[in-house]
């Protein structure tokens, strides 16, 4: 990362307004840019989320997204009978993690 110089567009993002299958288009979302030279940050490893809103949620303020939803057949991850329903899935930045002996 510290190789990456500031003002560098590192993804372009695109999003559907709606869903395609009742007229939704894709729109520009944003931009991700580097502002600034790239540097460690223990309050960025400690601190910094993302948060990512359940799928419930969008649900309840778009209820006709329900119809084109796709659903994992063996119900939800925290009520399938399976211990573990994604062995193989992890976070494509756990490898940072495993090598800062972290986990």
């Amino acid at each position: 990362m510290k190789e990456i110089p500031m003002n560098t567009v590192m993804y372009k993002v695109i999003a559907y307004d709606t869903p395609p299958e009742i007229g939704g288009e894709e729109i520009l979302a944003g931009w991700l840019v580097t502002r600034s030279d790239q540097i460690s940050s223990k309050w960025g490893d400690q601190k910094l989320f993302f948060q990512h809103r359940r799928m419930d949620d969008d649900i309840k303020r778009r209820p006709h997204y329900f119809d084109w939803l796709q659903f994992w057949p063996e119900g939800k991850f925290n009520d399938t009978p399976l211990i573990n329903p994604a062995p193989g899935q992890k976070c494509p930045f756990f490898y940072l993690f495993e090598k800062a002996g972290l986990v």
